[in-house]
């Protein structure tokens, strides 16, 4: 077989081409943590008496510029800055959202629901869905505590870690406004 030189430049522009577009594909990975852990252990590091443990288990549970860049692609240069001054703004105000933690007692019971498989949250979740990338897990919960009352959320297990987005399901009508 013989090559030209031009042959052997168009094989070898192909070949990074590919390896370019393969490290810029970010693998989907199974949760190494479950949500009930990730979400009690927040929930532990919010109602310590630590405001550096709080402010750490805040930041931990929200999206991070890179999170963001990997759900929203479209969107991520203009949604970025205001996810991060909302971050900005959790962290600042931790010490109130910790207090009510606090004096809530402990978890009791914790209701899992998978969005995608739920006939009533995927039509709560329809315009987000389609905007999602299709294989993030995206799970509702409902928890339950101690001295009554209780707490829900989405979250979203993304870049190995579990997150969670403020009004998730309202994020669609800021970004058309994007």
């Amino acid at each position: 077989m013989n090559l030209s030189t031009s042959d052997v430049g168009v094989q070898m522009l192909t070949l990074q081409l590919c390896g370019l577009l393969f490290s810029m594909t970010t693998i989907v990975e199974e949760p190494k943590i479950t949500i009930e852990d990730a979400y009690r252990g927040w929930f532990k590091g919010l109602a310590s008496s630590s405001k550096l443990v709080q402010e750490n288990t805040i930041k931990s549970m929200l999206p991070e510029q890179r999170d963001i860049e990997f759900l929203f692609p479209r969107y991520a240069g203009k949604l970025w800055p205001i996810m991060e001054q909302n971050r900005k703004a959790m962290v600042k105000s931790v010490d109130s959202l910790a207090q009510n933690i606090a004096g809530r007692g402990a978890i009791i019971n914790i209701k899992v629901i998978k969005v995608r498989e739920n006939e009533e949250k995927k039509k709560d979740f329809e315009a987000i869905l389609a905007i999602l990338p299709k294989d993030i897990p995206l799970i509702d919960l409902a928890v339950s505590v101690e001295k009554g009352g209780g707490a829900s959320g989405t979250y979203l297990y993304v870049n190995g870690r579990w997150i969670w987005i403020q009004s998730l399901e309202s994020l669609p009508e800021l970004l058309k406004r994007l």
